[in-house]
């Protein structure tokens, strides 16, 4: 086939918003799909996924998050705690819903990646979106993923508070068709939205993010967030009344070592 053909290829699952169903999903994602011997996450996403913000504390002022260097965030975590190998390739002031869907494509079709984690939309809360924008962009996601052999796993956004408290609502928009895409597709997702809501001392004004920024997390956030996406790809429900205590024995932590609190606590 020539490269022109692989190219129209390409574009024809992007666009399509029919899903790939994959109803055979093990508890545990920690799986070498393609047989290389090598368990690879590629993280794709934007500033959060980049890990802007992190190496700021819970009460400094901090009204923009440092950009940091793209060495931090929940991925460099995965990768500390796992024992796996992970790629950061995420884009500060990225758009899903735009350049975004169209560079993954290109990331993921030269990846050798056994995951794909998404975790993008926050950016596009700004221009106000419509549900079936973020519908489409992450069926899309989705598609391509599935069709190069990988499998997808997005991910939930942390909800913005403080001076960006009024992109709340088109966050938890970008969330919900998280669910619903991997709903639709039989696909885990990660519930970071729902981390934020159980963790969260302050409702408000959650210390799990830069405040005043209210966008980007701080390092207990990223903390959070890690933890959250960990327990998924080990098939641990990181909500139930123990799954604090199974994640903690699965990585062989001190009791009281994870953040995330159970559902039970959800405001």
């Amino acid at each position: 086939m020539k490269k022109r053909d692989y190219q129209c290829v390409f574009l024809s699952l992007l666009l399509s918003v029919l899903p790939f169903v994959n109803f055979a999903a093990a508890d545990s994602l920690l799986i070498d799909e393609n047989g290389d011997g090598l368990l690879f996450y590629l993280a794709f996403g934007d500033s959060i996924t980049y890990g802007s913000g992190d190496g700021t504390q819970p009460g400094q002022d901090v009204p923009v998050a440092p950009r940091t260097d793209g060495t931090g965030g929940y991925p460099a975590r995965l990768e500390a705690w796992l024992g796996i190998a992970v790629r950061n390739a995420a884009r500060p002031g990225e758009y899903l819903t735009t350049s975004g869907q169209y560079r993954f494509v290109s990331v993921v079709q030269g990846s050798a990646a056994d995951i794909v984690g998404v975790m993008e939309g926050v950016n596009d809360t700004f221009k106000r979106p419509a549900a079936s924008d973020y519908e489409l962009a992450y069926q899309r996601v989705v598609n391509v993923t599935q069709a190069l052999g990988k499998k997808p796993l997005l991910i939930t956004l942390p909800q913005p508070c403080c001076f960006r408290k009024d992109l709340a609502p088109f966050a938890r928009l970008a969330s919900g068709q998280v669910r619903a895409v991997s709903a639709r597709n039989g696909l885990p997702y990660v519930d970071v939205e729902k981390a934020w809501s159980t963790t969260c001392a302050n409702k408000g004004e959650c210390e799990l993010l830069c405040r005043p920024d209210g966008l980007h997390p701080n390092s207990k956030g990223y903390d959070v967030i890690a933890q959250t996406v960990a327990a998924v790809l080990m098939g641990i429900d990181i909500f139930a009344s123990d799954g604090a205590k199974q994640l903690e024995d699965a990585l062989g932590w001190e009791p009281g070592t994870v953040i995330v609190k159970p559902a039970s606590t959800a405001g």
